[in-house]
């Protein structure tokens, strides 16, 4: 989800050589924007996926704020400017993160500020 338009996404990542990805979420797909959770429960309904068996992955304090209205399993903060919100994990960036068959794992280095709460399968820490 991104409050970027259509076309500022589309050349925001073909310039970083990202493939856009099947399910979009921009501005002008929902009436109310971050924080209000629209974005994040249209994304889920998108990809067939009850919002509760989704993690989001924000990078703005009212980003953080949309993701947890939403009501998903957690809510990832990305980068430093993340600390400032009550994301349940913060990493540093993306580069720490993979999947496993239990579910996602975090590098020990990536976290910023570790979960206050058992996350289950959204967080294994190497």
């Amino acid at each position: 989800m991104t409050s970027a338009s259509a076309a500022l996404l589309d050349a925001r990542l073909s310039a970083a050589g990202i493939s856009l990805p099947s399910v979009t979420i921009t501005a002008a797909d929902v009436a109310a924007g971050k924080p209000a959770p629209d974005g994040y429960l249209l994304a889920a309904h998108k990809l067939g996926r009850p919002i509760e068996h989704c993690v989001v992955f924000e990078d703005s304090v009212a980003g953080v704020a949309a993701g947890i209205a939403a009501g998903p399993h957690c809510v990832v903060g990305v980068g430093e400017q993340a600390l400032d919100g009550p994301a349940d994990l913060v990493v540093r960036d993306l580069s720490g993160i993979s999947r496993t068959e239990h579910g996602l794992r975090f590098a020990e280095a990536s976290i910023l500020r570790s979960p206050g709460r058992d996350l289950g399968q959204c967080t294994v820490v190497l």
